[in-house]
């Protein structure tokens, strides 16, 4: 996978937008304020061993992988009560869009990256890379959030533009 850096872009993995984490939060912070990024990018990944870790376990307290991991429950959560009839493999594959997701809302509780959203200066996408296919799936969030917007947020398939690239 090659892709282009942009200037005054910030580039997240997945599992690492949370609070828990103070130099994720930090460098948040420091890219929004000081450097005034104009875009963040948060890409996941096929095949992503993380994920899988998440939907084969229920207990997130015993080891680091499970602490790891848990920041995305919410993704696993949603993709078991919306489909538990399909097979382990398509729930997989929709967890590692969902947990994009949940990212993407996790960044919206810094009150400076939501700020800068809902006033045009920020502009925040998912990403998700089909390794297998060679395809990247970009969405973007709508500018406006408003506080009701949380409810929905997890389900970007509906209030999301989507392109495939």
């Amino acid at each position: 996978m090659c892709l282009m850096f942009l200037p005054y872009a910030l580039w997240l993995s997945l599992q690492h937008v949370a609070h828990e984490n103070a130099a994720v939060g930090a460098a948040i912070e420091f890219a929004v304020t000081v450097m005034d990024v104009k875009h963040i990018v948060v890409v996941g990944h096929s095949n992503c061993r993380g994920i899988k870790a998440l939907m084969t376990r229920d207990d997130f307290t015993t080891d680091l992988v499970g602490n790891w991991v848990k920041v995305e429950l919410p993704a696993k959560e949603k993709v078991k009560q919306l489909y538990p009839e399909l097979s382990f493999d398509e729930q997989l594959s929709l967890c590692e869009k969902e947990a994009v997701n949940v990212s993407l809302k996790n960044l919206l509780t810094y009150p400076y990256v939501k700020e800068r959203v809902n006033g045009g200066g920020l502009h925040i996408h998912g990403m998700h890379y089909n390794l297998r296919h060679g395809r990247l799936t970009s969405w973007d969030i709508v500018r406006k959030l408003s506080s009701c917007a949380e409810r929905f947020l997890p389900s970007l398939w509906y209030f999301l533009m989507y392109c495939i690239w």
